[in-house]
């Protein structure tokens, strides 16, 4: 059973709301330490264009960001591998949807809102055991470029999904125990300072800072 849950540019029911110095340190418990072969999909709704880091793991194992690079679109660093910038870019103070795949052969795809916006040829990354930090960059580096604006919906899965399949369900609300997903942070009816992964893999998170959703 999934509800649909956005329209394009249009606010969410929950969400979870970065302030420049919130953040969530979730422990590693080894579903996360990727390498290839997965995709990361949000909603978010930044409030500046500066580096606003949705998710990192460990020390720059899988560093996703709305970027100011050239274009301010959306970008991944990995350890060992640096960055790549996607084309196009994301608006500010609108809901958007963005997605990034990883490959076996290295390829990187990022969308927005359903839309290929570029890939391009790299080679892979390591996986470490440090934390998954959403909001803000690794503490073992620089504890820096931490979120201003809104996240929902944010979704790590163990396959590279085709445009086909973000576009079936980058609208909706799924289930914990879908096919595929590793962790599903909804950010959505919680209270206090704890964010809960709707996945099996049970990837739940502390907030540090305040808590506005």
């Amino acid at each position: 059973m999934c509800a649909t849950i956005h329209v394009q540019g249009t606010a969410p029911g929950k969400a979870l709301q970065f302030d420049g110095s919130t953040y969530v340190s979730i422990p590693d418990n080894g579903t996360l330490d990727l390498i290839s072969d997965y995709t990361i999909e949000a909603w978010v709704k930044v409030s500046d264009a500066s580096n606003n880091t949705i998710i990192d793991k460990g020390d720059y194992r899988f560093l996703f960001q709305t970027h100011t690079s050239g274009n301010t679109g959306i970008s991944l660093y990995r350890e060992g591998v640096g960055w790549i910038h996607s084309q196009g870019s994301v608006p500010v103070n609108t809901w958007t949807h963005v997605a990034v795949t990883v490959a076996t052969n290295g390829v990187v795809s990022f969308y927005k809102n359903g839309v290929l916006l570029s890939s391009h040829a790299s080679s892979l990354g390591s996986a470490d055991n440090g934390l998954i930090n959403i909001g803000r960059q690794s503490p073992d580096t620089c504890s820096c470029n931490l979120a201003n604006g809104q996240f929902d919906e944010l979704r790590i899965w163990n396959s590279v999904r085709s445009q086909q399949e973000i576009q079936a369900d980058f609208n909706k609300s799924l289930e914990g125990n879908t096919s595929g997903i590793l962790a599903y942070w909804k950010f959505n009816h919680e209270t206090g300072t704890s964010v809960s992964d709707s996945s099996p893999n049970a990837n739940h998170g502390t907030i540090t800072g305040t808590a506005d959703w």
